[in-house]
């Protein structure tokens, strides 16, 4: 079920309040198989792994905003502020019970049978505010802030089936809590001179976060400021023709789930784990953009990438298993070379074609 209300009160002409809030509460259960073969090589099978599953999902999210937008004046100065706060309840149960067979199809024995609960909580604060400043018709300033805080508790239990009870598998359960705070500032200058537009900005971030393994006792405390910087050219010709050219830095941080080092499980050989290590990407990217009658482009662009987000898929010796994670591996260079051209058939029939030959190299270390 989702739902979503809000309203504006304006003030006056040019001072408005409002408020949203939306929400989204969402129940599911699904059942699953999964069928392992087991042998010296993939045409030599022994043995066959059947693992049925059944788990059972709860999420309930929440956001609130309280917004609010002055026009300081005629010449378009203008203020917007907005807070936001949002909560997630999530509560996850499976329950895997794996059996063997021999290759005719016949019963050989009883694998681990387990099942699993995962609680989590997220909290979302956050506040930002901009404004605009138009010097004059050619030239206009920006400059806003914002600050978020996420504060987000997971505790996976994990407990095999001993007898006729359940115990608690210490090895494979953990409870993991992560906080993050982000500062940003940023500052944006647009001018007009003649055929050229341009626009420069800078934002500077400053990033703490905190990851406890709670089971285990580990914490990895980061603490980084990074400046982005873009600019943005433009060169008006004539109505027919403009070239473009753009330049900015980003980042991409790791979501939660990709940090929570907690284990999910395909069946007792086969597993996904999160990793709290990870480090977030940055890229730089430049383009070159050439429109034609407002219609067709021709793009060139370039790409860097370091400590790409990759996932791989890694053995552990000690469970005879093989296990997913997301590791800080690569750097990505991608040149990207794209033809957009529209085409009309009839009045009522118009295609849009898009054609780009890509040119990627990903290196390892």
């Amino acid at each position: 079920q989702n739902f979503k209300i809000g309203t504006d009160f304006f003030l006056s002409k040019n001072h408005t309040i409002g408020f949203l809030v939306k929400g989204n509460i969402n129940k599911s259960k699904e059942n699953s198989y999964s069928v392992t073969t087991i042998g010296s090589n993939i045409l030599d099978v022994d043995s066959v792994l059947k693992t049925p599953s059944i788990s059972s999902r709860s999420r309930n999210n929440f956001s609130y905003n309280l917004n609010y937008k002055g026009i300081l004046d005629t010449a378009g100065q203008e203020i917007t502020i907005d807070a936001d706060y949002s909560s997630y309840e999530g509560e996850n149960a499976s329950f895997y019970q794996n059996r063997f067979f021999l290759q005719d199809g016949s019963f050989l024995k009883n694998g681990q049978i387990y099942r699993n609960t995962a609680p989590s909580d997220i909290n979302i604060k956050a506040i930002k505010a901009d404004y605009v400043l138009p010097v004059s018709k050619a030239f206009k300033i920006e400059a806003g802030f914002k600050y978020a805080d996420v504060e987000s508790d997971n505790n996976f239990i994990l407990e095999n089936q001993v007898g006729e009870g359940w115990l608690n598998d210490p090895k494979r359960s953990n409870r993991f809590k992560y906080s993050e705070e982000v500062g940003a500032a940023y500052t944006t200058l647009s001018a007009t001179f003649g055929k050229y537009s341009v626009q420069g900005g800078l934002r500077a971030e400053r990033t703490h976060s905190i990851g406890t393994s709670v089971t285990l006792d580990q914490e990895v405390d980061r603490q980084y400021t990074n400046l982005f910087p873009s600019v943005f050219v433009s060169r008006n010709f004539n109505e027919d023709n403009i070239l473009n050219f753009s330049y900015s830095r980003k980042i991409n941080r790791p979501n939660y789930q990709n940090l929570n080092p907690f284990i999910y499980y395909l069946d007792q050989y086969t597993y996904n784990e999160g990793n709290p290590h990870l480090r977030p990407e940055f890229a730089t990217n430049f383009e070159a953009t050439y429109l034609f009658k407002q219609k067709y482009s021709l793009a060139l662009a370039y790409s860097h990438t370091s400590d790409v987000i990759t996932q791989v898929l890694l053995q552990n010796a000690a469970l005879n298993s093989m296990y997913q994670t997301n590791l800080n591996l690569a750097s990505d260079n991608v040149v990207s070379l794209t033809l957009n051209f529209p085409v009309t058939l009839t009045k009522w029939w118009n295609i849009n074609n898009n054609c780009r030959f890509k040119f990627w190299n990903r290196q390892y270390g």
